[in-house]
């Protein structure tokens, strides 16, 4: 929970191991209210954000679907959501391991932890045993930016 203060941005740091689920909403959040926090997860799994109570995924603004396989886009645009985005608007900053998420009203967002491990922008996420499977060199390439080749 967190006190409203118009467009601000708060960051969040736990002192141990993320949870699997994490919910966040403002306390007494006007309609017009609006926060930003900026989330930091130290495990490699991709965190989905969730809105109206867990029923509703928001895709981060800088990820797509490619045929069904989860994506980032590598091109530099500038994805940050702003106070002008809708509730559960949010950017994932992979370098810095931040999830940024904005915040409307009394309503919550929930964070959870997906069970597929994020290798690289250039890979797809996927579960460690499709990690460790047949194409574990391209795999290991990938999440060292190298060129496979054997």
């Amino acid at each position: 929970m967190t006190q409203p203060r118009e467009n601000y941005l708060t960051y969040i740091y736990l002192s141990s191991s993320n949870p699997d689920m994490m919910k966040f909403q403002m306390v007494k959040g006007r309609a017009s209210s609006c926060v930003m926090i900026a989330y930091y997860y130290l495990n490699p799994n991709r965190i989905d954000v969730y809105t109206n109570n867990g029923q509703t995924n928001v895709q981060a603004k800088n990820a797509y679907e490619d045929n069904g396989v989860f994506k980032f886009r590598t091109d530099g645009g500038d994805y940050m959501p702003t106070c002008s985005d809708s509730h559960g608007s949010n950017f994932i900053d992979r370098d810095n391991r931040l999830l940024y998420v904005v915040i409307k009203g009394d309503q919550n967002v929930i964070l959870k932890r997906a069970k597929v491990v994020m290798v690289s922008f250039g890979l797809p996420g996927m579960s460690e045993a499709d990690f460790f499977g047949a194409n574990i060199i391209e795999n290991l390439a990938g999440k060292f930016w190298a060129v496979a080749h054997y």
